[in-house]
């Protein structure tokens, strides 16, 4: 797994290949239509975290080593953090 330091930008190529998303990057309403639905079909909810009475980090860089690289799931507000920053990462594309 790579070592993800705080302050990093996203990986994109990373994330796109974990929710199986080969489509378009341009940043249209559609491509984010594409992306919500692999999302949603590749990344389980998950609330062991909250069972398990563990601290609950909500930065990009906890997010993408937990959902990315270690292949979790995760709760929704943390998912929805995420797809703000695959949105900012996407714009900074084109």
């Amino acid at each position: 797994m790579p070592d993800v330091a705080p302050g990093h930008i996203l990986d994109l190529d990373a994330y796109l290949a974990r929710i199986r998303y080969n489509g378009t990057r341009s940043p249209t309403l559609a491509t984010l239509r594409a992306l919500h639905l692999h999302q949603v079909l590749a990344i389980p909810f998950e609330n062991l975290d909250v069972l398990l009475d563990r601290t609950i980090a909500l930065d990009l860089s906890s997010l993408e080593r937990k959902l990315v690289h270690d292949r979790r799931g995760d709760r929704l507000p943390a998912v929805r953090d995420e797809q703000t920053t695959r949105r900012s990462s996407l714009q900074s594309i084109i």
